[in-house]
């Protein structure tokens, strides 16, 4: 490798530049500053020099079919290979990641540095993105790059990895919105005046027995269970890869349950089958639900109408919060919403308002 090393004083230090020529015969460059001593500068030269050669060696076993790849070419290529394994919403979203960095995405993937893509997170940020939307997409791009290394081997190193890029922070909000026994009831109430009951018995399901949206809708007459009061949890309703709704599998494996339900529960929701004469021959309960989010949507504009302001997945909170509260313990929580351990521990195992009277309560017996 043809190189030279130069070393000169900046800012009230040593800075080492170490000039060399690519695999193309370009003159490149890689200097550092901030060295008290000139042999720290020089180690720091040797080990520059070290890590180049090891650099060109493997440029050298790059794949060389693929060199000069936009970033749009192989974005496709590798999204075409992952739709195979992942849900239409995951490719969406992936793709909306990849086009946040719309101006570099006609550049050849081994021309693209740390600039470039710092250049891209800038321009998010002036056009009012939220930090966390930067972050989902940065790391989208990120694990794109990555595949660039591996498997693919278009490129040696990972720019995202080899200047300092800048991401905004993003602050976290580990509070859930979780309704009191009271307010729960109260909503209820107020849905149950309905003329058309299928709202409320949606949002008495999320609430009494902690599913997710896609569950609920996915529920068929055979999953309720009426010996031993319950509803078996094994499909949920979801967008599948052609873009339609249909049947999928739940989302985890942790997600296939059975779930105790109240008597009272078991009571609304086999007198709303009955009054509905189900015509969907799967028996799928809320047949009449073509997708997800336009029920998730048409709940929120509801429970904000009358007042709360929530969505109908803080229902499934309000459930798991409300078990907590009255001594369930987090195993068990966890298995009864479909979740791990983990996650109901970081997610719900904090203080509510029934909580703190309930301690109080305590508290006065006791002393």
């Amino acid at each position: 490798m043809e190189y030279n090393i130069t070393y000169r004083e900046k800012d009230k230090g040593i800075q080492v530049i170490v000039s060399y020529k690519d695999l193309n015969g370009k003159w490149k460059q890689k200097s550092k500053q901030g060295f008290k001593k000139k042999s720290d500068a020089r180690r720091h030269a040797d080990t520059i020099i070290d890590n180049l050669k090891e650099t060109l060696q493997l440029q050298k076993k790059l794949d060389t079919e693929n060199a000069g790849m936009t970033l749009r070419k192989f974005s496709d290529m590798v999204m075409n290979n992952r739709s195979l394994y992942c849900e239409k919403n995951t490719a969406i979203h992936y793709q909306q990641g990849v086009d946040a960095f719309g101006d570099i995405l006609d550049i050849a993937i081994e021309d693209i540095n740390s600039a470039h893509i710092q250049g891209c997170i800038d321009k998010l940020i002036q056009e009012g993105y939220e930090p966390s939307t930067i972050s989902i997409y940065a790391r989208i791009a990120k694990s794109l790059f990555k595949a660039a290394v591996k498997p693919y081997r278009i490129i040696v190193e990972n720019p995202f990895t080899t200047g300092d890029i800048i991401i905004p922070k993003v602050e976290k909000n580990t509070e859930i919105k979780a309704l009191t026994k009271s307010r729960l009831d109260a909503l209820l109430e107020d849905l149950k005046k309905a003329k058309n009951q299928k709202d409320y018995i949606i949002s008495l399901i999320a609430s009494s027995a902690g599913l997710r949206i896609g569950e609920i809708e996915g529920l068929c007459e055979p999953d309720i269970i009426k010996d031993n009061p319950a509803i078996m949890v094994t499909r949920q309703w979801k967008k599948k890869k052609d873009g339609s709704y249909g049947f999928g599998k739940v989302k985890t494996s942790n997600s296939v349950r059975t779930v105790p339900i109240s008597r009272n529960t078991l009571t609304e929701i086999c007198k709303y089958i009955d009054e509905q004469k189900i015509k969907d021959i799967s028996k799928r309960i809320f047949w009449q639900d073509k997708n997800t989010a336009s029920v998730s949507s048409r709940l929120g504009r509801k429970f904000k109408k009358k007042g709360f302001d929530i969505s109908i997945h803080d229902l499934r909170h309000t459930y798991a919060t409300m078990l907590i509260g009255n001594g369930i313990d987090v195993r068990t929580v966890a298995s009864l919403i479909g979740d791990t351990v983990e996650m109901v521990t970081k997610t719900y195992l904090h203080t509510t308002d029934d909580m703190i009277k309930r301690a109080s309560n305590v508290i006065e017996k006791i002393f």
